[in-house]
């Protein structure tokens, strides 16, 4: 069978920090291209949109951690997480 290819990690780097409507203008991109898999790199974060529904984030911890913020964007979001060493 033809497996179809995963979709191409994209970082872009610096894009959160500096100008405002720099950032707005990149958070309006993973929106708008929310099938692409973008992530937008800055000095001290990494931001990544999450789809709509259930989802589990599971951290690269040398790059990502240990916190984790979620901004609902379209609406009321619920979260939770597992204890250290969770699965």
């Amino acid at each position: 069978p033809i497996l179809p290819i995963p979709a191409l990690l994209c970082c872009i780097a610096g894009g959160i920090g500096g100008r405002l409507d720099h950032v707005l203008a990149n958070l309006n991109a993973l929106y708008t291209h929310r099938d692409a898999r973008l992530v937008l790199c800055g000095d001290d974060n990494l931001t990544r949109l999450i789809p709509r529904g259930r989802a589990v984030i599971r951290p690269c911890m040398p790059l990502e951690g240990p916190t984790c913020g979620l901004i609902p964007l379209q609406g009321p979001a619920v979260g939770s997480s597992l204890a250290s060493g969770g699965t």
